[in-house]
């Protein structure tokens, strides 16, 4: 028996145009770009709560989705699915339910490319200069005073544009500038500051110029250095005139823009000698009232000091407060208020907070400086749209227009269910992301050969190499990144040579020749791979398909339909097993009604689970984390509860870093889901007996 999985990550997308940074050379490409040419590497957000290079695991173009643009206070958005998860201080969160005035996490710095290429110092200041395309100050204070600290002039010394870039709409940055590496880029953004850039009396640095991408280019360059800034655009106020884009350096990034871009001259002084108050909630994540419970229990379950007065004063005391009397107003401590309502966190009083109750590193990622948060001042219906998605495997998120994006665990999950019970259980990662050893905690294990194994089985006829003993009962054989090699051998002339004469046929004899061995063989197999797909349904015998229930969950279901009608002509047994919703909100019933009628839409009638697996982002992270499934998750965190409500009882002991309280809920779902499933390839199986004469 063989049951097929998709991927959880259907319909996850962003728009075509949406920006990406190749972190090999630094260059910006668009997210369709990206997915053409298989870029390797991308920026993401790691575990350790870095923003550093990674690999891309899969590439999938999803066709024509409805989509929403996110519109933030620095001048950034970005388009994406309705259901797309974004990172904001709770956790995340799908963009159609996100609103005005929080915030989502954008990147507070950039990697500098991992290949840079320098230029001669002459070379930089030309460059800088045909990007001013010819405006006054360079090398100079911008008033015609001589250069600081020895700079020599390099106005005349290069040739220069006919027309200068401030007032052409259409100039874009060289893809030279990206490849620089910080010590030129810093001396390329001083020499065009110095020419087309100003410097307020209050110390503010900005720059305002008619080329939208050429500022933007310069906002993310900015990052290379941790510097903030926002992007507006303003209007022309006579016909004659053109619209322009203005940046500003935030007032709270001012000394690392002083530090890192070594301007000359007034400009310098301005830097040095200006005044402006920042304003606190400028990179501040907003506060939800799940959020403030979280940080709030703290503070109750922190005890006292041995002075008798609670712990809450240690936060108080390395913040330089004082407070009379015994209690704290945390509120006050910790946020600060906005005239929008919302409150905003002090990230330097929550960041003493944490210190003094480092039992809850799971809210770390709300002090980080490699986060900015990032207000929401608009949210568009932005239409259907062509989207695109990577697969990102070791962190499940990558940077896009300078935001943290998510991409996507049924099947590991449902194995690990029914290997709990007693059954021999088989799982295949068919998937090139390998997102299978995140699942299972298996990725140093050194017989993960990465989807190689399932290429020789295909090209040479070996047998599949499996990893024994993952968990008790539950063997794997290992995908990964090799597997892209299947697609060259489906579309060369030698493919006639393999058994059955195509690549599924022969991936699904060499599945025959293992699966006697096991109870129930599952086949993870990911969406927009044709190739992959097409193996996993010539060895399936069951099909069970994970959807949503939005317009895109729906239109990669009707896409299933034509597929499995082609590999029945060669595989007859091949038999839709049911759909699954995941993502669902448990009380969500009139949703569900909808779904059966919605089901008939597909060509054959397929039966709707009555399990489904509710959405539950913060359970799905720790499980990933932790190398873990969510009934082991759910069964260590019930003891991380007990140990600290014991640390809670004596005074002064540390406290275990909380885990998700949502995980048995989670783990009830999957075991209700392997219940399910068990009784229906039962009942089918019986029925097929029962037509044998």
């Amino acid at each position: 028996m063989a049951v097929l999985t998709g991927k959880g990550g259907v319909g996850k997308c962003i728009a075509a145009e949406e920006t990406v940074y190749d972190t090999d050379s630094g260059v910006p490409l668009t997210v369709e770009s990206a997915v053409r040419s298989r870029l390797r590497r991308v920026a993401s957000f790691t575990a350790d709560r870095r923003i550093a290079p990674v690999s891309v695991g899969n590439w999938i173009d999803s066709g024509v989705k409805p989509t929403l643009r996110l519109e933030l206070a620095s001048g950034r958005n970005i388009t994406v699915t309705r259901h797309h998860p974004m990172l904001a201080p709770e956790g995340w969160r799908r963009a159609d339910s996100l609103q005005v005035g929080e915030t989502i996490a954008g990147a507070g710095w950039c990697p500098s490319p991992i290949f840079p290429r320098p230029l001669q110092l002459h070379e930089v200041d030309r460059l800088a200069e045909q990007v001013a395309g010819g405006g006054v100050g360079l090398g100079t204070n911008g008033n015609g005073s001589g250069g600081h600290r020895g700079e020599q002039r390099t106005r005349g010394a290069v040739a220069v544009l006919p027309r200068p870039h401030r007032f052409d709409t259409d100039a874009t940055m060289p893809e030279a500038v990206y490849q620089l590496p910080n010590d030129q880029l810093a001396r390329f953004l001083a020499v065009l500051w110095m020419s087309e850039g100003h410097v307020s009396l209050r110390g503010t640095p900005g720059v305002t110029l008619a080329s939208e991408h050429l500022v933007r280019a310069l906002q993310h360059l900015l990052l290379r250095f941790g510097i903030q800034s926002s992007v507006t655009h303003r209007a022309a106020n006579r016909p004659e005139d053109t619209d322009s884009w203005r940046l500003r350096v935030y007032s709270a990034y001012r000394a690392q823009f002083r530090d890192n871009i070594r301007l000359w001259g007034a400009k310098q002084d301005r830097l040095t000698v200006g005044r402006r108050r920042s304003n606190p909630n400028v990179g501040s994540p907003s506060l939800s009232p799940q959020l403030w419970e979280r940080i709030r229990c703290c503070a109750h379950q922190g005890g006292r000091r041995r002075d008798g007065k609670p712990r809450l004063h240690d936060v108080a005391d390395k913040l330089g407060w004082s407070f009379t009397g015994e209690k704290i107003p945390l509120l006050q401590l910790l946020t600060n208020p906005s005239a929008n309502g919302q409150r905003y966190l002090s990230q330097r009083s929550l960041s003493a907070y944490l210190d003094t109750f480092d039992g809850h590193a799971d809210l770390g990622h709300l002090v980080a400086p490699t986060v900015f948060w990032d207000r929401i001042t608009g949210i568009v219906d932005a239409g259907e749209q062509q989207v695109y998605d990577l697969t990102v495997p070791a962190t499940a998120n990558f940077v896009a227009n300078d935001l943290i994006v998510h991409n996507t665990s049924i099947t590991a999950n449902v194995g690990g269910q029914l290997a709990a019970a007693g059954y021999r259980v088989l799982e295949i990662d068919l998937d090139v992301s390998g997102n299978l050893k995140l699942d299972l905690g298996y990725t140093s294990n050194p017989g993960d050969t990465e989807g190689k194994g399932i290429f020789e089985a295909v090209w040479e006829q070996q047998p599949l190499v499996v990893i024994p003993g993952v968990r008790d009962n539950l063997d794997v054989v290992p995908g990964g990144r090799h597997l892209e090699l299947l697609t060259a051998v489906a579309n060369s002339p030698a493919v006639a040579d393999l058994p059955g004469g195509s690549v599924p046929e022969a991936f699904a004899a060499a599945v025959a020749d293992i699966a006697g061995d096991y109870d129930v063989a599952i086949i993870d197999c990911a969406p927009g791979h044709s190739v992959l797909q097409d193996m996993a349904l010539a060895a399936a015998r069951y099909l069970l398909i994970p959807t949503r229930t939005d317009a895109a969950g729906w239109d990669g279901l009707r896409m299933i339909g034509p597929r499995v009608r082609k590999a029945r002509q060669t595989n007859s047994d091949l038999t839709y097993l049911g759909v699954v919703l995941f993502g669902h909100q448990s009380n969500a019933t009139r949703v569900r009604r909808n779904t059966y009628a919605r089901l008939a839409e597909v060509s054959d009638r397929v039966p709707l689970f009555d399990a489904f697996v509710r959405y539950s982002e913060t359970a799905a992270h720790d499980c990933r984390a932790r190398g873990q499934l969510a009934h082991e998750l759910a069964s260590d965190a019930k003891l991380v509860a007990a140990q600290r409500f014991q640390a809670l009882r004596a005074v002064g002991t540390e406290l275990p870093p909380a885990l998700s309280q949502t995980a048995g809920s989670l783990a009830g779902d999957y075991f209700a889901l392997a219940r399910e499933v068990l009784d229906r390839i039962t009942a089918a199986e019986q029925r097929t007996e029962g037509e044998q004469p």
